[in-house]
């Protein structure tokens, strides 16, 4: 018996574990802008138009939204961006159009985690991996919390077996 036991106090266990080869992350808690990390995907081959990624909204399917639905503006804003004479202004306009799509009245303006769990919950999960594993991805981390990041691995090959530690 552990003495914490006989006073009623729980038993903790720490559980850790260490990558056994090289993993290659992405880190979705780098960027400030959900239209930041739009651009960096697309710029690394990875397209996450068209592929049924949804917004959830009030946990009906009716009232979810399509990633697809700002495709336009998107691309519009990438093709802006390269413009060496391009309207400052409209590209601004785009870029709040598209994270306005992010953000809800949970969610105020310039609280970009959000964005991870967009694309790992529910159904679009699946997608994501997949887009990521094709690239060459292990796992992606995300803020899911203001302080502290979420790591996702695809495999749990990569790491040693796990030891635990009581406290």
């Amino acid at each position: 018996m552990i003495a914490n036991e006989s006073a009623n106090f729980p038993v903790n266990t720490i559980t850790s574990c260490i990558t056994i080869r090289e993993i290659i992350l992405l880190d979705l808690s780098l960027f400030s802008t959900p239209s930041q990390l739009l651009s960096t995907l697309y710029k690394h081959g990875i397209d996450v138009f068209n592929k049924g990624f949804r917004r959830h909204e009030n946990n009906s399917k009716e009232d979810d939204l399509l990633l697809d639905s700002i495709k336009e503006d998107f691309i519009k804003m990438i093709r802006m961006d390269t413009c060496a004479n391009r309207d400052a202004v409209t590209v601004v306009n785009l870029r709040g159009r598209i994270n306005n799509f992010f953000y809800s009245s949970e969610l105020p303006e310039r609280e970009c985690q959000y964005i991870g769990q967009f694309f790992t919950d529910f159904e679009n999960g699946p997608i994501f991996k997949q887009l990521l594993s094709t690239e060459g991805f292990d796992g992606y981390c995300f803020k899911e919390s203001p302080t502290s990041l979420t790591y996702c691995l695809f495999d749990a090959k990569a790491l040693s077996s796990p030891t635990q530690k009581i406290i």
